[in-house]
């Protein structure tokens, strides 16, 4: 059969259809189940008799002066007593006085230290920041991010409870209000769900440097194993893998005291670039369960667009196209419902709709982008 008769054929549209959308769906109810099925983990009392771990906080920042205040600000009203923690910030040669400011902050009464990274990019300030720290355990989080006031003491509650290996925390988007905002937020969101859902089924395939804690002296046994060293970014997603390599143990934090929250990327532009950064590290992924899962991401979403070309220009059914377009967003509905109180989001049928069609289109074309353009962090 040649190849315009294979995609003219209904037989052959459908088989295709039901493969990647009927696996796609299947995926995603064992996220939801595997949600559904463990409940939060930090009711549990410490049962590790040993001392309390000391913590060293790595914030990379470069040219986030805005930023920064509200995150210190966050960082001084810790519930966690301050000789149980410190806080290096290191500047990734920022130009907009962001290391001034923090010079002259008094709110930690000497457990800030401030570093000048020599290498460039993010991930040399953070292998700067956590070779640099006094705590066995090491936990990242990013310049514009707003931690709760329970967030190391549910992180430290955690660990003395589980003593994981890493421990992946909760990641929230502030929404301002705009329809781009929303949109990222929730696609964000669906991205901590299903990193979350894998997490909690033993196959822990994405984290977030905005919130991660792991212990030092293992991140310094992986420094030789890890991949995607030519990337910008990445070096959270990596560093679970190499994790993931050693049979290490890597644990969700279902808790929300242990929930940070970010900011959106705040224009077009930016959450092109994003989404293109994250697209463009995935060729060099070496564990296979994420690089199944993206697969499978990746080819439901490109067969829908592929069966709405087929629909708009090529006269083949409709009907190919609302099928597979149902089964995704009644999948994609039923994971996202399960997490919704813990992460606080207002998510209605109607939007879920509406984003459901503008989705594929996004994701084929930044995945695209992200093969094709090169990336930078900042």
């Amino acid at each position: 059969m040649l190849i315009g008769e294979f995609f003219t054929s209904p037989a052959a549209i459908g088989a295709l259809g039901s493969l990647f959308v009927g696996v796609y769906a299947m995926v995603l109810l064992l996220l939801a189940l595997a949600w559904y099925r463990n409940p939060d983990n930090h009711q549990a009392p410490p049962f590790l008799d040993f001392k309390p771990p000391f913590i060293s906080v790595i914030v990379p920042y470069r040219n986030e002066a805005g930023a920064l205040p509200a995150l210190m600000e966050a960082l001084g009203q810790q519930h966690l007593a301050r000789g149980l923690f410190e806080v290096i910030a290191v500047n990734d040669h920022s130009q907009d006085g962001g290391r001034e400011w923090l010079a002259g902050q008094t709110l930690f009464e000497g457990t800030l230290r401030l570093i000048n990274a020599q290498g460039i990019g993010k991930k040399n300030a953070l292998s700067e920041g956590i070779l640099a720290a006094k705590g066995s355990l090491i936990v990242t989080v990013d310049a514009d991010c707003i931690p709760r006031r329970g967030w190391l003491s549910a992180i430290k509650r955690c660990y003395e409870q589980t003593d994981a290996d890493m421990l992946i925390g909760p990641v929230t988007m502030r929404v301002d209000g705009s329809f781009l905002s929303h949109f990222e937020s929730i696609d964000y969101y669906a991205l901590q769900m299903s990193g979350a859902s894998s997490a909690l089924l033993g196959h822990p395939v994405f984290c977030s440097g905005a919130n991660l804690a792991f212990k030092k002296v293992v991140w310094l046994e992986t420094v030789d194993k890890r991949a995607g060293a030519d990337k910008a970014s990445g070096d959270d997603v990596f560093l679970l893998h190499a994790f993931k390599k050693l049979h290490k143990k890597i644990l969700f934090m279902r808790n929300p005291e242990a929930m940070v929250q970010t900011a959106t990327s705040g224009s077009v532009a930016a959450f092109f670039r994003q989404r293109m950064r994250w697209g463009g590290k995935s060729t060099s992924y070496k564990d296979g369960a994420t690089i199944a899962l993206a697969l499978i991401v990746f080819l439901t979403n490109c067969w829908l667009v592929v069966l709405l070309g087929l629909w708009l220009f090529s006269g083949v059914s409709g009907w190919f196209f609302a099928l597979a377009l149902l089964i995704k967003v009644c999948a994609d509905y039923l994971l996202l419902q399960q997490g919704r109180n813990f992460f606080g989001v207002s998510y209605s049928f109607v939007k879920h709709l509406v984003y459901s069609v503008v989705y594929p289109l996004l994701l084929v074309a930044t995945a695209l982008g992200g093969l094709l353009l090169p990336e930078r962090w900042k």
